[in-house]
């Protein structure tokens, strides 16, 4: 994440692809204890979960259930209420999925100890409307869901 008044050509890896998304407006009126909460993709491979899509950010208010949080993400993705019944919702954390219940205070899993850093945790959105692999990209890449 970085400040506007940074140039994107003194911060960008070259080895590391650069994401870039506007900040919608509900997110630049965040509280004190608010937080943007890093947000993946994910399906289950073999008891295993296997990343996909383009991760985000996501602001998570203080006090804010999981079922508030599922409309505000069903909105952001168009889905429709079909096929979002079917998505699961979790906190990732060393890559291992505790799922969570609509009525969860989800900010509350994220002010565990002992994680190393922001991206050691998140939310994760299992679904399996994945992407299919494209034939000229390397084994490790899918297309955005």
């Amino acid at each position: 994440v970085y400040l506007p008044t940074e140039k994107i050509d003194a911060v960008h890896d070259p080895n590391v692809p650069l994401h870039v998304e506007e900040i919608p407006e509900v997110e630049k009126s965040a509280g004190p204890r608010d937080r943007l909460v890093h947000v993946v993709h994910f399906f289950k491979d073999n008891q295993h979960i296997q990343y996909y899509g383009v991760p985000f950010f996501f602001l998570i208010r203080e006090g804010e259930a999981l079922s508030d949080i599922k409309v505000r993400i069903q909105k952001k993705f168009e889905v429709p209420d079909e096929q979002f019944l079917k998505w699961k919702f979790a906190y990732v954390a060393y890559n291992r999925p505790d799922y969570l219940q609509d009525s969860d205070i989800v900010l509350s899993r994220f002010q565990q100890k002992n994680i190393y850093g922001p991206w050691e945790q998140s939310l994760g959105l299992e679904h399996s409307d994945m992407p299919t692999k494209r034939a000229n990209q390397n084994r490790h890449s899918f297309e955005k869901p």
